[in-house]
Formats: C-alpha cells, structure tokens, sequence
C-alpha cells in the first residue's frame, strides 16, 4: 500500500491496534513530523511537526490515544544532536518529554503500555 505521494517521505510505518490507522514518520528537509492515515488511505494529517527536529520510531500506545516517540533534533548553531522520548496526546496535539529520557533513542513500548524500553546512542 502506498501510505503517501511526494513530497511527503514515509518512514517508521505502524499501525494502530484496532487496525483502522497507520502511523508514520516523515524526515525530509522541508517536511519532518508525524502523520496517521486512515488504513484504507485518504489524506494524511499530520499529528506533530516541528522545523528543528525529526521524529523517528514513532508507535501508538494501546488505547491508540497517544504516541511516543524519539525527538532528535540539533539545536541551531550546534554541532551536538540531541535526543528524548515524547509522548504526544493524539487529541490536543501536545507533546511533552518523559522524564529521565535525556540521550535515550529507539524508544519501544510493552504491549500493555506500562513499560518502556530504549537505548542510548553508544549503544
């Protein structure tokens, strides 16, 4: 299935439990953020964008009411990358850090949702 059409660049694609949505990433230059798309296709709507960072290994959580995901962005006029786990409220459109997730990437939700599993970049 083809989620989208250019410009858009999909990537990190998931779909939600009940199986009615795809969740993914889009990391181009112009373009970075997170989208869902109905499984039977339509247009795409962006959840959550930002100009100075990417959102990558974004995943529902099971009620499919929010996301988490890995922000990595690097701050203007630095050479560091900095990451964090987000968890973004589906409804409302806002996001806030989990905390203690400081340098943690590739963020993995348990099944239940009570658990996160992540690692750093050094491994």
């Amino acid at each position: 299935m083809q989620l989208t059409r250019p410009p858009l660049e999909p990537g990190n694609p998931v779909w939600s439990a009940d199986g009615e949505k795809i969740l993914f990433s889009v990391f181009t230059p112009k373009n970075q953020g997170a989208y869902v798309i109905a499984a039977e296709g339509g247009a795409p709507q962006q959840l959550f964008a930002g100009p100075d960072y990417y959102v990558l290994f974004p995943q529902w959580t099971p009620d499919a009411k929010s996301i988490v995901f890995q922000e990595d962005r690097q701050p203007k006029g630095s050479s560091n990358e900095q990451n964090d786990v987000e968890v973004l409220d589906v409804q409302t459109g806002k996001a806030s850090m989990l905390v203690g997730s400081e340098n943690l990437i590739a963020p993995a939700l348990s099944p239940d949702g009570h658990f996160l599993a992540a690692t750093t970049p050094t491994g």
